[in-house]
């Protein structure tokens, strides 16, 4: 007896294995015993995955399973194999988004949808509302736009090669608060992060003069560690610093000051505002304990003006990830669209009721269902294959 021959037909069940270990194997040889074994005609079977291209394959496989298992055939077994390929335009094969797009067409007395809706791609519709947020929302943000874009580094990559406005789009594509998708955390008021961060930056200003940083940075240059080092660390932070402070000190001017020390918190970044403290010294070397307790007060100050800075990254994203959404919604509503997502929820209404006629037409139309790539990490796709 095979592996699928030892499969129980009248039970729910799971598989799971690893990419390339023949779960799309195992659906088309299920497919093909429940045809053999189960004297039911091919769209009465319900096979379901995830992409358009997995579905084609599918279909071609087992429809070549059919062709090959015709070969050996004979008696009624043979007329319902013939009889399956004559019908194979009926396999009810498709993606989870084809099949709640056929129930909401063929069962709109049940579901009470429209007989006629105009779909659009979820992208190009979160990509219309994107651009409808950068146009009203983003100049409409509490607080100094062009520092928070600045600040944000609205046009530039990060590491993993996404801009600011890119990550934004990403997320609104991704994440379906209707699915129970939730931002964290969640937190509010982009004017106060841009005054948390000017506070800190006041207070830098006030602890470290002119005259403090001159000889605080004759002292660093003759601190007995690795030369490079010393000179990286001079070059693009503690010098930068030390000209942003002594000009802010005079003009004041907090937006351009902000947009200074991110570049410096930026470089600081990969390792932290500590590697302008060495780690280790010369051997032999006397370091000077007075400039380190300096130091380390100066690296908890900057540590904390990097964290303001990176708490008012995330509070932007989620403000704007928000704004997409709710543009997105005002538009599906005026416009009377309908995105994929739209169909997935369509279907999950209609088959909550607790006496919904769909349910029973569904499980009339269909003696089983094989699924492919389950999709257990999709909660409404999850309910409605539960509930039918």
């Amino acid at each position: 007896m095979s592996v699928f021959e030892r499969i129980d037909l009248e039970r729910h069940g799971v598989i799971e294995a690893s990419a390339g270990t023949g779960k799309t194997y195992t659906i088309e040889q299920l497919f093909l015993r429940i045809l053999c074994d189960r004297q039911i005609t091919i769209d009465k079977i319900l096979v379901l995955t995830y992409t358009e291209k997995a579905t084609s394959e599918l279909k071609i496989r087992i429809r070549s399973g059919i062709e090959n298992r015709l070969r050996d055939s004979h008696g009624k077994l043979r007329e319902r194999l013939e009889q399956a390929l004559d019908c194979f335009d009926m396999a009810a094969i498709h993606t989870i988004h084809g099949f709640c797009n056929r129930v909401l067409a063929e069962y709109a007395f049940e579901n009470r949808s429209l007989f006629e809706a105009e779909f659009v791609d979820e992208n190009s519709l979160m990509e219309e509302a994107y651009y409808e947020v950068l146009r009203k929302d983003v100049p409409a943000m509490e607080g100094p736009t062009d520092l928070l874009l600045e600040l944000a580094e609205w046009a530039k990559k990060d590491l993993y090669g996404f801009r600011f406005d890119q990550l934004v789009f990403e997320l609104a594509r991704r994440i379906k608060p209707e699915n129970g998708d939730e931002l964290q955390p969640e937190l509010n008021g982009l004017s106060l992060c841009v005054k948390t961060a000017g506070t800190l930056l006041d207070s830098l200003c006030a602890k470290y003069s002119e005259d403090w940083f001159v000889n605080f940075i004759k002292e660093y240059e003759e601190l007995p560690f690795h030369a490079r080092s010393r000179s990286a660390n001079l070059r693009n932070a503690l010098l930068p610093l030390q000209s942003l402070l002594k000009r802010y000190s005079k003009d004041k001017d907090q937006s351009a000051a902000l947009t200074a020390v991110n570049l410096i918190c930026k470089w600081l970044d990969s390792q932290g505002a500590s590697r302008i403290k060495p780690s280790k010294y010369n051997k032999g070397a006397n370091p000077n304990p007075a400039l380190l307790e300096e130091l380390d007060e100066l690296v908890e100050r900057l540590q904390s003006l990097l964290l303001s800075l990176e708490k008012l990254r995330v509070v932007l994203s989620i403000y704007c990830v928000e704004k997409v959404h709710k543009e997105a919604r005002r538009i599906r509503e005026s416009e009377a669209l309908h995105g994929f997502q739209d169909l997935i929820e369509g279907v999950r209404l209609a088959v909550r009721e607790p006496s919904s006629a769909l349910i029973q037409r569904l499980q009339e139309q269909y003696s089983y269902a094989l699924i492919d790539e389950f999709q257990d990490t999709d909660p409404a796709q999850w309910e409605i294959l539960k509930r039918v």
